[in-house]
């Protein structure tokens, strides 16, 4: 097992419009939130990117301004609503863990709101700049904290000194990807539980 090492975060950033757009035109914003309405009707695979300006009466160029493509607006859209994790390293290490998945597994949850991280999923799965979006997020509110997580738990020896960040990442949101795209079902309580419990098993094995 290779040790613990940091890791080139991709830098991706969408740039502000700096256009005028009409009176009418829609903020950022609405538009966001007409793309999570037609996300939770019609999924990524039937997303209708029209139906969505249409609702804000938003011209397709400013859709454009902000967004490279319809898969980035709606990956952009959800990372928007998911919640950030909230972590102290006060609390014991298994509940850190917890904390950091706790917003998926929340999301999860809600029928609806499980539509949205599953199409967040699949649009960063099927185009590339979407894909860079989506790791530019997680590595930036998930895997980041979670180095900090197992730097501090090293640091106390609750945990090995050798490990590979990528793998306990895998370990940790694998399962909740796993449950998300392939089975296509909601999360039980047990979800999490055996999720930080694989990871503390393999930390300290």
């Amino acid at each position: 097992m290779s040790a613990a090492h940091a890791e080139t975060v991709v830098d991706f950033n969408i740039q502000p419009d700096t256009r005028r757009f009409s009176q009418g035109s829609a903020s950022r914003n609405a538009i966001m939130a007409a793309a999570l309405e037609e996300i939770r009707r019609s999924g990524w695979r039937d997303f209708d990117l029209q139906s969505a300006l249409n609702h804000v009466k938003a011209p397709t160029a400013q859709i454009e301004e902000y967004w490279p493509s319809p898969a980035c607006l709606v990956v952009d859209a959800v990372l928007d609503v998911l919640e950030t994790p909230v972590i102290s390293d006060h609390h014991p290490l298994n509940e850190q863990l917890a904390r950091l998945i706790d917003p998926v597994v929340d999301m999860a949850r809600s029928g609806s709101d499980a539509i949205l991280m599953r199409s967040a999923l699949l649009a960063a799965a099927d185009e590339a700049d979407a894909n860079k979006l989506f790791r530019a997020h997680i590595n930036d509110h998930f895997k980041r904290p979670l180095k900090q997580v197992l730097a501090t738990a090293r640091a106390k020896k609750e945990i090995r000194q050798l490990y590979d960040v990528d793998m306990a990442m895998e370990i940790l949101f694998g399962p909740l990807w796993h449950r998300l795209i392939v089975l296509r079902a909601p999360f039980p309580e047990s979800t999490s539980i055996n999720a930080v419990t694989g990871l503390m098993d393999h930390l300290r094995g």
